[in-house]
């Protein structure tokens, strides 16, 4: 067993790593990460990095992985700060918190929701902590009835959605109910995708009311309360 210290000087060098590759994932974007790269700016040789991380993609998971632990740390706080109150102001307040945390951080928000890395397969390391976010999601929408509708598509036909691998992150939600929330799920982070990426720009002035707009109604939509 390593000692105390043997483990605290990997710890750091670890961490000195990931900040480093960060920093050139900043730059210059995931794809082009190297450990050849991240080894030179850091003035070492690149088998000095491989007992650390051996390959790329292990590099970019431990990013990966941070950064969902990251967001999920954020939304769990919300979620909890917001215990008792009207179920549509939790959800427009989770909501809020993610697009906070995303405008604090355009850089690693574009990591695990923009352009996909090529040859990067994530691997199972990556799911529990992505699913910290989803989960934060059904626990502010509970099992709230949609309003009543006379007209609209009506529900989604059998087959349509992986509702055993949504019922993972989306729990304790009826199938109608998954695909309303798999409809706020991804409209949130559509929304966050136009903002931060300037598609917004000439046609939404204020960002921030527009969001917390658009969230309130789909939550409505959802048949939240406030």
């Amino acid at each position: 067993m390593a000692s105390p210290k043997v483990e605290q000087n990997r710890a750091a060098k670890i961490a000195a790593i990931k900040q480093q590759a960060r920093t050139l994932v900043a730059e210059r974007g995931a794809a082009s990460l190297s450990l050849r790269e991240v080894a030179r700016v850091m003035e070492q040789t690149s088998s000095a990095l491989y007992r650390y991380f051996p390959t790329r993609d292990a590099l970019l998971t431990a990013l990966i992985v941070d950064t969902y632990n990251d967001l999920g740390a954020v939304a769990e706080a919300s979620v909890a700060a917001s215990t008792g109150h009207p179920p549509l102001d939790r959800l427009v307040a989770l909501a809020c918190a993610i697009r906070a945390w995303a405008r604090s951080n355009v850089h690693e928000y574009a990591l695990i929701f923009g352009t996909p890395i090529p040859n990067y397969v994530a691997p199972e390391a990556t799911i529990a902590p992505a699913a910290r976010i989803p989960y934060a999601l059904a626990a502010t929408l509970g099992s709230a009835t949609p309003p009543h509708r006379d007209f609209g598509p009506g529900p989604l036909p059998r087959g349509t959605l992986n509702l055993d691998a949504l019922s993972v992150v989306l729990r304790d939600l009826d199938p109608d109910a998954t695909a309303r929330a798999l409809l706020i799920w991804s409209s949130v982070f559509g929304l966050l995708t136009f903002e931060l990426f300037g598609h917004f720009v000439g046609s939404v002035d204020d960002a921030e009311t527009y969001f917390r707009h658009a969230v309130g109604e789909l939550g409505i939509q959802f048949g939240l309360e406030a």
